[in-house]
């Protein structure tokens, strides 16, 4: 498990996560996907917004707060949970699988962003969150 698979030269580009071929395809996704995927629910956003009478400076100032929210959010979470590491082999299993395959293969096309199988359950949650938090 987890060989590099040589595509060119002698550098790996890649390397298998999984044994299962199912739960493999699933952890490759394209660039582009999460664009796909999450316009839509800008788009939603968007026109709650304009459905609650916003004034356009008062979503700029929304988007902007929420831009500065999650670059925080995305940071504290790269940091400290995406580079937990330990010593025993589950951990260092669990660091490989969150982030350390996108450290080891830096150029893995299929691998620069979080697959949706684990991106969208994480924005729901994060969604509700700051729901509750934060307020509608």
């Amino acid at each position: 498990m987890n060989q590099p698979i040589h595509r060119r030269a002698e550098k790996p580009e890649t390397t298998r996560m999984f044994e299962s071929d199912f739960i493999e395809r699933f952890s490759r996704i394209h660039p582009a996907t999460p664009f796909v995927a999450y316009v839509p629910v800008i788009s939603l956003m968007f026109y709650r917004a304009w459905q609650r009478d916003l004034a356009l400076f008062q979503v700029v100032g929304l988007v902007a707060t929420g831009l500065l929210i999650w670059t925080l959010t995305e940071y504290v979470l790269h940091r400290y949970v995406f580079h937990w590491t330990g010593d025993q082999a589950w951990k260092k299993r669990v660091h490989f699988l969150l982030h350390g395959v996108h450290h080891d293969f830096p150029n893995d096309r299929d691998r620069l962003v979080m697959p949706l199988g684990a991106s969208l359950p994480m924005a729901v949650l994060f969604y509700v969150v700051f729901y509750f938090t934060v307020g509608a």
